[in-house]
């Protein structure tokens, strides 16, 4: 059995008779030819698809990144919040302390004046 094979570009009618051997590979071959050209567009379309896939993931990171970064900044000012809170704190107690002595002298004060000032009303 043989094969009649032509170009289809050649203006030329002359026809070429192959082996049926050789016509099988050549078959073969140009099965396997347009299995590959699929294969690779398949292939093409994959690395596409991941491409975006990366593309996207690593806007995820970045976003992450920009969260991990707010997350920090709020975490740092709340310990500056913190710390200027206990510092008040410290500061209105000595304060305190400070006002609570100032009214005990006083009441002392005023107690020791009336009674210095009973006593010499009581001795007149």
């Amino acid at each position: 059995m043989s094969f009649n094979i032509f170009s289809q570009t050649d203006i030329d009618s002359t026809q070429i008779r192959l082996d049926n051997k050789i016509a099988k590979m050549v078959v073969k071959e140009l099965i396997t030819f347009d299995a590959l050209k699929i294969e690779a567009k398949l292939l093409t379309e994959k690395i596409i698809l991941l491409e975006e896939k990366t593309i996207n993931l690593a806007g995820i990171i970045n976003t992450q990144k920009g969260l991990l970064t707010n997350y920090s900044n709020i975490f740092t000012e709340l310990e500056t919040q913190n710390t200027l809170t206990r510092d008040i704190n410290e500061g209105l107690k000595a304060d305190l302390k400070k006002a609570n002595k100032k009214a005990s002298f006083w009441k002392i004060t005023a107690g020791v004046i009336g009674v210095v000032g009973g006593t010499l009303l009581i001795t007149k």
